[in-house]
């Protein structure tokens, strides 16, 4: 049996009625719901009842399927919504539960339809509850004249269906003087079904590095502290005891963070830019040396792409190279003697290392200060000899020998 409670305003007299459906009738899961009206008749004019249904067992759920419909619709404004008369169905146990809609239709009498169409009630229109009671309350609102022949509804109890994932957003906030982020995970929709608690975790190659519960609620946030940057950590949140999970992938790039450089060590990158990419790379040695970058190879677009160097933190200090070098980067070799490099992107809308097989190698370089070795071909005799480099990586190309 199913637990209907019933409170009607009528437009004189207020009173408060209890009893099972909205004619007296008895409605259990499985039976018909009727108006005011009945099954034959009509509902009143100044009507304005609100009726709950809540399920008697604690976790099944209560759906309304409707299988005739005929609620004065208005092809103008009307009360509301383009209806003179309707109904508004609210997820949850009262009319202050979040709103599913006001409805209204006449598919089942004259075919009127309302103005606004995302208020037209249709015969096979079903409406399930999701939160955690299981109930649905809906309110009906008639005016004084023009009265018709209301609804059917069939109420059904049962289970929820299948565990559903809560909905979830993930905001961010990056550190670059600790090289790591914060996230907060906020629950946008909970899981509907009654579970209690949401597990919340943040992972990354299967070791947890944050987590923990929060109600199952709309609404509810958890901080993720400290999470490394460069590194693809899943955030999930789980509803305890369900076999559903929510997940994102927060991969917070340190693309313009300084990098901290150990002198006589170099820092080999590697690169591939995309369209309209305005990426930042910033370098700094921690005494104040001289940063040297020496870029290996970069094939680059050479009518509409650049890149600019500067000495300093950012594009204010001394510009040490711009533009791209007629669509080679290779060879390129600059010294920021304040202690820090910084360098920008330029780029148009189409064709780019992510977009064109021609740019596909990408761009690659080596940075350091202080004594660090520079792989290339020291050989002058070959045709890419690097006057940079100070270690052989066995690149050199030679020109082809005539034996002739």
């Amino acid at each position: 049996m199913l637990t209907n409670r019933k409170y009607t305003l009528l437009a004189v007299l207020l009173t408060f009625v209890f009893h099972l459906g909205s004619t007296g009738q008895e409605v259990g899961c499985g039976d018909q719901w009727f108006d005011t009206g009945g099954e034959t008749g009509i509902y009143s004019a100044n009507e304005l009842t609100t009726t709950t249904f809540c399920p008697d067992v604690v976790g099944e759920i209560v759906t309304l399927s409707f299988n005739y419909v005929d609620i004065e619709t208005t092809a103008g404004t009307g009360i509301q919504a383009g209806c003179w008369d309707f109904i508004e169905i609210f997820d949850g146990p009262d009319a202050n539960s979040p709103s599913l809609g006001v409805f209204c239709g006449e598919e089942s009498g004259d075919g009127g339809v309302p103005s606004v169409p995302a208020s037209l009630l249709s015969v096979g229109d079903a409406f399930t509850a999701t939160n955690v009671e299981g109930c649905l309350t809906v309110v009906f609102d008639s005016d004084g004249s023009v009265q018709e022949t209301g609804w059917e509804a069939l109420v059904s109890c049962g289970p929820p269906p299948d565990c559903v994932s809560p909905e979830i957003s993930v905001s961010t906030e990056r550190s670059c003087d600790d090289f790591n982020f914060d996230a907060v995970v906020t629950i946008d929709a909970a899981s509907p079904g009654g579970a209690p608690l949401l597990v919340i975790t943040a992972t990354l190659d299967d070791v947890q590095l944050a987590g923990g519960t929060v109600p199952n609620l709309d609404g509810q946030t958890l901080a993720l502290p400290n999470l490394p940057l460069d590194e693809g950590v899943l955030i999930s949140v789980d509803v305890l005891g369900a076999s559903c999970t929510a997940t994102e992938v927060a991969n917070i790039s340190s693309i313009g963070c300084p990098v901290p450089l150990t002198c006589g060590e170099g820092l080999e990158v590697s690169y591939c830019y995309d369209n309209n990419d305005d990426a930042l790379f910033v370098y700094e040695s921690a005494g104040g040396e001289p940063v040297i970058f020496f870029i290996q190879e970069g094939l680059i677009e050479s009518c509409c792409d650049d890149i600019f160097i500067y000495d300093g933190l950012d594009n204010t200090g001394e510009l040490l190279f711009s533009g791209n070098n007629g669509g080679d980067l290779s060879g390129i070799s600059v010294t920021a003697n304040s202690g820090a490099l910084f360098m920008e992107l330029d780029t148009d809308g189409s064709v780019s290392c992510a977009s064109s097989t021609t740019y596909a190698g990408g761009w690659s370089w080596i940075v350091g200060c202080g004594e660090f070795d520079i792989p290339g071909c020291i050989d002058p005799a070959a045709l890419n000899f690097s006057a940079e480099a100070t270690i052989d990586d066995g690149s050199c190309i030679f020109p082809a020998v005539n034996d002739e």
